[in-house]
């Protein structure tokens, strides 16, 4: 382990070097501290548990992080590429002769090539079916050109992953929006050539826009990202099918539109009936009505009779409800009493008891994690 390289409001980041002498990243993932408290809130490790050791969360992350590096480096992302983890440490590669983003000049000559390969990032990951959640220039590194470099300009590479979550999560767009705004006020700030159209003109495209990746790789479905729900494939496939079947019914509604026309021409051309069919259908109509106002009137009596029963039955059940309670004695009032201030009580000494439980938890946690670091270090 050598010199401390990054810190971070979750992780710590250190050089250190594997058992062939080569350049590797320790991150050791330090959730609880005073600059992350809320986790609760902010992630979702803990699922509906009440109390935790921050240490297993810390693990917890750490594993996360390094499922989503190797996910996301088999699929061909820049992303560094990771070697392997334990406990709450993560071990990747050290991306060499590189800097966060927010430190690169702002005369850069490949601002352009910067952004559009920020860009890239930003929709390859919503293809797969994730969305970064952090996606800043603190978390992204521009590596100068090197034998990695395509065409010999610098590369951008994506880091701090443990919050990503799936496009289906209901945050997701939300995210999603702020981590492109993020990214284009970013370099509107920092790159003046940027600042005369050619940005506006080639923004993010909206999550809604962007399709799922085209050999069906859903990395959310795979590593069970935070949002991912086991009936999500299905309804996708099911809004895929809707908008199929939207499409071929506007073709049929066209047909039978153009169906009906041909058949009102037709129709237009036939003959008319006679009159002797017409005198027929005006007997059989005179005798239809006259039976239906005999059973109309039939009708409206046995709706008089009806309504008078559920009167009677209304008033009868009016009278019944109007009863009152009896009012209590004075000793069954003063034993309610009693009785609520016994349980007053009770309930101030759980609340005191778990005060005491949750100090001796809180002062056990950091003991563990002072023997855990001291152990790293």
């Amino acid at each position: 382990i050598g010199s401390q390289i990054g810190v971070g409001k979750e992780s710590d980041v250190y050089l250190a070097c594997d058992a062939d002498g080569g350049e590797v990243c320790v991150k050791l993932h330090r959730l609880g501290r005073t600059s992350f408290r809320q986790l609760k809130n902010k992630r979702d490790y803990i699922g509906a548990r009440r109390h935790f050791n921050w240490l297993y969360v810390s693990r917890l992350s750490a594993e996360r992080e390094f499922a989503f590096l190797q996910a996301l480096h088999s699929e061909g992302l820049p992303v560094p590429k990771p070697h392997g983890h334990n406990r709450h440490a993560v071990v990747m590669e050290f991306v060499t002769n590189s800097s966060p983003l927010n430190s690169v000049s702002s005369d850069h000559p490949d601002a352009e090539s910067l952004y559009l390969q920020c860009r890239a990032g930003l929709e390859r990951l919503a293809e797969l079916g994730l969305v970064h959640g952090d996606y800043n220039e603190f978390n992204l590194l521009v590596q100068e050109p090197s034998d990695e470099g395509p065409d010999g300009k610098p590369l951008v590479r994506i880091i701090d992953l443990p919050q990503c979550i799936s496009r289906r999560h209901p945050q997701a767009v939300e995210q999603y929006n702020r981590d492109a705004g993020c990214l284009v006020t970013f370099f509107l700030r920092k790159f003046e050539q940027l600042r005369h159209g050619w940005l506006q003109e080639r923004e993010p495209t909206r999550l809604s826009d962007i399709s799922r990746d085209a050999r069906g790789v859903r990395l959310d479905e795979k590593l069970k990202a935070s949002g991912y729900r086991a009936g999500d494939v299905v309804a996708e496939e099911e809004e895929d099918s809707n908008e199929d079947s939207d499409s071929t019914a506007n073709e049929d509604c066209d047909e039978a539109a153009k169906a009906k026309e041909a058949g009102a021409t037709a129709n237009s051309d036939a003959d008319k009936p006679g009159e002797e069919g017409e005198d027929k259908d005006e007997d059989v109509s005179d005798s239809d009505a006259d039976s239906n106002s005999e059973e109309s009137g039939e009708s409206a009596e046995d709706s008089e009779a009806a309504g008078a029963v559920g009167a009677t039955g209304a008033k009868s059940t009016g009278k019944s409800s109007r009863r009152s309670k009896p009012p209590d004695d004075p000793s069954t009032a003063r034993r309610r009493v009693r009785a609520e201030r016994q349980r007053e009580m009770r309930r101030a000494g759980l609340r005191a008891g778990r005060r005491a439980a949750k100090r001796e938890r809180t002062a056990r946690d950091r003991r563990d994690m002072h023997e855990e670091l001291t152990t790293w270090g």
